[in-house]
């Protein structure tokens, strides 16, 4: 069954990371932010909270 904000990141190494779901408007843009990257081909560094999401991407 599908969860509401439900999205992960695939990493260099092979890892996978889950986005941060916490609101609409930030799933929104570190979605948008992730599609853009692997869409455009260019490098992102991202912020991994304890919690194990990724509640920020910077898109260079």
């Amino acid at each position: 069954m599908g969860q509401t904000r439900n999205a992960y990141l695939h990493v260099k190494g092979g890892t996978w990371k889950k986005v941060y779901n916490g609101s609409d408007a930030a799933f929104t843009v570190l979605t948008t932010l992730a599609a853009q990257a692997r869409q455009t081909g260019r490098p992102i560094t991202f912020r991994e909270e304890p919690d194990g999401m990724v509640h920020e991407i910077y898109l260079w």
